[in-house]
């Protein structure tokens, strides 16, 4: 895991993408397998180009609050 969140940081840092898309990174931070504040330095640093989307339930407030949108999806059940 490491070595694969080394490789992302690099390639938002480098603007190798214009989009990246992170899917189920709150789970990765919340169990502790990636550090919340090193995403919030790459969201923070990363080049004006480059648009992240960030999935995942129960987001850390911390990386919610440097988020230029939010969608929560909910699921229902149709009787």
């Amino acid at each position: 895991m490491h070595h694969l969140w080394q490789h992302t940081q690099a390639a938002v840092s480098q603007g190798d993408y214009s989009l990246v898309v992170l899917d189920e990174l709150s789970l990765a931070v919340h169990l502790q397998l990636i550090p919340e504040p090193e995403v919030l330095t790459l969201i923070e640093q990363r080049p004006r180009h480059v648009d992240m989307i960030l999935t995942g339930p129960d987001m850390p407030s911390s990386l919610m609050e440097v988020a230029d949108q939010i969608t929560e999806l909910r699921r229902t059940i149709c009787p």
